[in-house]
Order: C-alpha cells, then sequence, then structure tokens
C-alpha cells in the first residue's frame, strides 16, 4: 500500500518546482513560518497539505489538519473560492519535494462545509474562518497519519508552549518555499495581554472565537511566527502536542515576530465540528 502511495505521490507531483512552487497571487492565502525547523518524521502526523490543481501542477495554497479519517479542519478563506472538485489533500508528508518515506497519502475532496455564521465587520480577522473538508478517500492511520485531539478548553493552556506548523516560506516577501514541513514552538497568551498589543482590535478579540500566539522566549529577530501563507495550519498544545487548539487565520501583522498571530479558538467550535464529522 505504501509503495503504490508513493509512486502516485511522485506522479501527481511531477511538474512541481522550488522556483515557481505553490505559492498564488492571493495575500489571504497565505501565510509561513518564519524562524521555524524542519519536522522529522512521525513528529507531526496530523498536517496536511491543501493543494489545488493551477498550470497543470498541484500547488499547496494552505495547511490543514486531519481530525478524522476522512476529515480535514482548514480555514475557510483557503477554500470558499473554489469547489471540492479543485483540492486534492495530502497527509503524512513532511518533504514536499522528496526524497519520500512512503508514508505519503492524499485524496480528492468530496464535500466542503464552510462555516455560515457571522464573520464579523472585520475581513482581516474573520471570527468563524472554520471549514470541513470530507476526503474521497479515508486516510489509512500509521505512525506517520494520525487524528488530532480537540481541545475542550484553551484557557487551561494560557502561558504554556505550544506547537505552530505549515507549509510556507521561511522568509517573509520571498519565494523560499521549504521542502521540509516547518514547525516552531510558541506561546498561547491571554485576551487581555493580546489587547495590548491590539488595542484597536478589543472588539474581535472579545467576541470570543480568536485566541493569540506570541514567542516571548526568543529576540524579535529569532521568533517564531506565522506570515503569508500558513493560514488553517495547527495550534498544537499540551504535552505531547496532541491537542488542537486552534486554527490559523488571516494575518494583519508582519511577520517579525513583535506582534501577536491569530487563531480559531477550536474550543468554541466543537459542537459544529461534531456536526460535520458526522454528516
Amino acid at each position: 500500500m505504501y509503495l503504490l502511495l508513493l509512486n502516485s505521490l511522485l506522479i501527481l507531483l511531477i511538474g512541481f518546482n522550488e522556483s515557481n512552487g505553490r505559492a498564488l497571487n492571493s495575500s489571504k492565502l497565505q501565510k509561513r513560518i518564519i524562524s521555524g525547523e524542519d519536522a522529522k518524521l512521525f513528529q507531526i502526523p496530523y498536517v496536511a497539505a491543501v493543494t489545488i490543481r493551477k498550470d497543470n501542477n498541484w500547488h499547496a495554497i494552505c495547511t490543514g489538519v486531519l481530525v478524522t479519517e476522512n476529515k480535514v479542519l482548514t480555514a475557510a478563506h483557503c477554500v470558499e473560492k473554489f469547489t471540492a472538485s479543485n483540492f486534492l489533500i495530502f497527509v503524512g508528508v513532511i518533504r514536499f519535494y522528496g526524497p519520500y518515506s512512503g508514508y505519503e497519502q492524499f485524496s480528492y475532496v468530496s464535500k466542503i462545509d464552510v462555516h455560515d455564521g457571522d464573520m464579523g465587520s472585520n475581513p482581516g480577522l474573520p471570527l468563524r474562518d472554520l471549514a470541513v473538508l470530507t476526503l474521497a478517500v479515508p486516510a489509512i492511520l500509521t505512525r506517520n497519519v494520525q487524528v488530532v485531539k480537540l481541545s475542550a478548553n484553551s484557557a487551561i493552556y494560557f502561558d504554556t508552549e505550544c506547537t505552530i506548523t505549515g507549509w510556507g516560506t521561511t522568509k517573509e516577501g520571498t519565494q523560499n518555499f521549504p521542502n521540509y514541513l516547518q514547525k516552531g514552538e510558541t506561546t498561547l497568551i491571554s485576551t487581555m495581554e493580546c489587547e495590548t498589543y491590539w488595542p484597536i482590535m478589543r472588539e474581535e478579540l472579545n467576541a470570543g472565537t480568536i485566541i493569540c500566539v506570541l514567542d516571548k522566549y526568543e529576540s524579535p529577530s529569532r521568533s517564531t511566527t506565522i506570515c503569508n501563507g500558513d493560514s488553517g495550519g495547527p495550534l498544537l498544545c499540551g504535552p505531547n502536542r496532541d491537542v488542537l487548539v486552534g486554527i490559523a487565520v488571516a494575518k494583519i501583522s508582519n511577520c517579525d515576530g513583535t506582534w501577536p498571530q491569530f487563531y480559531l479558538d477550536i474550543s468554541r467550535f466543537r459542537s459544529w465540528v461534531a456536526n460535520k464529522l458526522y454528516s
């Protein structure tokens, strides 16, 4: 099975190269990890690459996270302009261009469910920026393909280190797309602390659906942060980094690590997600 998946993956990715890569000309579809490090095999088995076909190649436009064998969570703005048939989802991938590990799997998308609640008045920070993608072929769970746990209460992780991850460029304003899945450590901060950085976002932050992260333990030049391209990527907390606490939403600040970045608080959407998982 793994050999078949690997051979198929190689065929699907023919035509990719690191210069024309996967970036599309839409700032809302781009968030990337800055000052991250290469993920290792088996380290983050929940991450998905959300790709679309463009110019006869598959281009990764966002990140996602596997929540059941056939459901992937991502940001709504990653998928809202497309139909299900536009997407191919990759799981178990840590090297996008190879060499491949044999754990890679992929599936087309059969259905997209986008949250239809109030997104708020600020298009730069949508309050319910969440979508569930149904895979046409369920993933086979392995050491490098696992489903993540959903957080029941994000507050218990305040002031603790969590992991962020994504497939994007490693330097703002460049097309430096890494071959390896990128990961980094950051801190989940309280809404009150986030407001001290973003007083103009007080209304959005107090709506109860947005949480903030900030790498407080490194100098700004070395801080790990998301940037253009990591939308839909998971915020993973807990001792084993196996609890999904947030989904990366639209970026507003720059990528120098001095400003908190925004995630959707998954604990506020457990009922909605549960309903979509079995529909």
